[in-house]
């Protein structure tokens, strides 16, 4: 696949992936996310499982299962969960439940998954210095993830051979409006094979004491969690941020993902107190 094709059907897919978490209530027709991605419907089916490795009624039904989950642990009953999951009995939403998390819908305690978890701890890592393929981005936050389809169009070749990781480096503030102007340069981490290979843009990243810090779900959803880090966990253990660009690890595409399973890290540079 050309580049630029990888990068219409990854922005394209990404819209009909936006739909479906968008409107998990409503009734979902393949012909209406056909149209909203501007595809054939045979042509959609094939290209959205090509991406994102499952069929958009599969991506469906688990996400409702996924938050049934939430549901039942918050109290309500195993028929209600079967209603809003779009389950015509509760017998049927108990066989999928059972295949998707191997347990019954029963089994879910109250107060079981909390809805609000607390804020990770940290990792205290050292990062070698490395070189990573960059690309330079200024628009806004939310124009980001159309920019990486391009970068990663242009890397696949590369990435299909040696793996990647892709990350975001920024000095700017992590948690930005999405409607804000945002400045970054857009990594492919890689083998260094891969990057002797490669024609696009290589950069030196420095090493050194870096906060690492997992996270999943929306971006936004974080920003008090990220205060309190600075302000009160990383000194409790002895640490402080320090000046230098935070870099930002993705491990699945945001595009092709729903917001609740994104997956990806914050790589914060700090310094023992006293340095």
């Amino acid at each position: 696949m050309r580049a630029a094709t990888f990068t219409d059907h990854r922005r394209r897919i990404g819209r009909a992936v936006r739909h479906v978490d968008w409107h998990l209530d409503e009734d979902i027709d393949i012909r209406r996310l056909a149209d909203t991605a501007c595809f054939s419907p045979y042509h959609f089916l094939r290209v959205f499982q090509e991406l994102t490795r499952e069929t958009p009624l599969s991506m469906v039904r688990r996400l409702r299962l996924e938050r049934a989950r939430q549901r039942l642990a918050a109290g309500i009953s195993v028929t209600e969960a079967a209603q809003e999951a779009c389950f015509e009995s509760s017998q049927a939403f108990a066989r999928a439940f059972r295949a998707l998390f191997n347990r019954t819908p029963s089994s879910i305690e109250p107060d079981e998954i909390r809805l609000d978890p607390d804020c990770p701890p940290p990792e205290i890592v050292t990062l070698r210095e490395r070189r990573a393929i960059a690309l330079d981005f200024q628009g806004t936050h939310i124009e980001l993830t159309d920019a990486f389809g391009h970068l990663l169009g242009l890397a696949r070749p590369l990435i299909k051979r040696h793996g990647a990781t892709v990350a975001s480096l920024s000095e700017e503030y992590p948690f930005p409006d999405a409607e804000r102007p945002y400045s970054c340069q857009m990594l492919v981490l890689m083998p260094e094979a891969g990057l002797r290979e490669t024609k696009l843009p290589v950069i030196p990243l420095a090493g050194g004491l870096y906060a690492l810090w997992r996270l999943s779900g929306s971006l936004l959803d974080w920003r008090a969690d990220y205060a309190r880090l600075l302000d009160l966990t990383l000194p409790a253990l002895g640490y402080r941020k320090t000046e230098g660009p935070i870099i930002r690890l993705f491990y699945n595409d945001p595009a092709l993902v729903p917001r609740g399973n994104r997956k990806w890290s914050l790589l914060i540079p700090i310094v023992s107190f006293g340095a």
